[in-house]
């Protein structure tokens, strides 16, 4: 889809070449030095937004779930709140069985004097305290450097939580070793409704994650020694349910933290957040929204999106709404190469 393809208006249209539903007909593509990338992105995704709102899509929000400034953009002018749709490492949140803000109908307004802006009603939260280092898996990466990295990584994330996190976890009443599998879990084990693993389940599976490094030195300790066949199959037995329950383990966590942040909160929740994620960041509820998402004030009460995001505890909407507020946008000056530019709508 992208090869030979340098113009991100392109590649955004490619993508709409490929969808199953009447976007296509409702986006015609549009060229010419008077229209920007940045023009043909947002406009599209008032378009996206306003067609869920009239047709009362139960997960208005999900678009947003790849928007933000948290994660890497190409296109450095977008509004906070348009996706990038030429970056093709971030993914949608599989959020089918979230309900953070399900429960508050959604409201999203778009002013008419500026196409860039779109103001959202919610409550804020907790906001971000203490964060680890991004989850990263380089493909070039050897496997064993990578089960070495991660295995350090969910030490350090896991002292981090013991370190600052009250135990029992206050808002599941869980041990909390318990509430920090669940939380780098997304608190899933399986797609779709009724996700929600068991505490055993929680528990071994990380326990297997780290006895899978060493159950592989002992397979080629034993091809080296000969083992007998007789004593080597109650171990191949033992080593396929580990590596089955480290897989599991692996693709839950991956969708909840690859290429994120594992953080706590100033009111000592847990979660994972994007990587460009600043410590005082605010956690907001959005309304009608699945998942929690990342908020930066600035400029006196004005917002920029940093990403979605998921915290342990208000991801089936358990917490009661705070005072409600409309999020807006605004403007500001940059410098850009000497002459001063006004950028609106960078912002959410």
């Amino acid at each position: 889809m992208h090869a030979g393809s340098t113009d991100p208006r392109d590649k955004f249209y490619a993508l709409l070449g490929m969808t199953t539903d009447q976007s296509r007909d409702l986006i015609c593509p549009e060229y010419g030095p008077e229209v920007t990338p940045r023009m043909v992105y947002t406009k599209a995704m008032r378009l996206i937004l306003s067609r869920r709102i009239a047709e009362h899509d139960d997960n208005i929000f999900n678009p947003l779930t790849i928007a933000g400034i948290g994660c890497n953009r190409n296109i450095q002018d977008l509004p906070s709140w348009v996706p990038d749709w030429s970056q093709t490492k971030t993914a949608p949140i599989a959020d089918t069985d979230y309900r953070a803000g399900s429960k508050y109908p959604p409201f999203i307004h778009f002013p008419e004097d500026d196409q860039f802006m779109i103001h959202l009603r919610g409550f804020r939260l907790d906001k971000i305290k203490v964060m680890s280092e991004p989850l990263l898996l380089e493909p070039e990466w050897m496997l064993e450097t990578a089960d070495v990295y991660s295995r350090e990584w969910f030490k350090t994330a896991e002292a981090l939580a013991r370190s600052l996190v009250q135990d029992p976890y206050p808002f599941t009443n869980e041990p909390i070793l318990e509430a920090f599998v669940r939380t780098v879990l997304g608190n899933r084990s399986s797609y779709g409704t009724n996700s929600q693993p068991s505490t055993e389940q929680c528990l071994r599976d990380y326990e297997t994650f780290y006895k899978l490094m060493d159950m592989k030195k002992e397979v080629l300790a034993r091809v080296e020694r000969g083992d007998p066949d007789e004593a080597s199959q109650e171990f191949s037995r033992e080593f396929l349910e580990v590596t089955e329950r480290t897989s599991r383990f692996n693709s839950f966590t991956g969708h909840c933290l690859l290429r994120k942040r594992f953080c706590v909160s100033a009111g000592g929740r847990m979660g994972s957040v994007p990587p460009h994620c600043k410590e005082g960041d605010l956690i907001c509820i959005i309304n009608g929204a699945r998942t929690p998402f990342v908020l930066r004030e600035e400029n006196g009460g004005k917002f920029r999106l940093v990403g979605c995001c998921n915290v342990h505890g208000p991801m089936k909407g358990e917490t009661q709404a705070g005072e409600m507020q409309t999020f807006r946008s605004f403007e500001y000056q940059a410098t850009l190469h000497g002459q001063e530019k006004t950028l609106r709508g960078c912002w959410l």
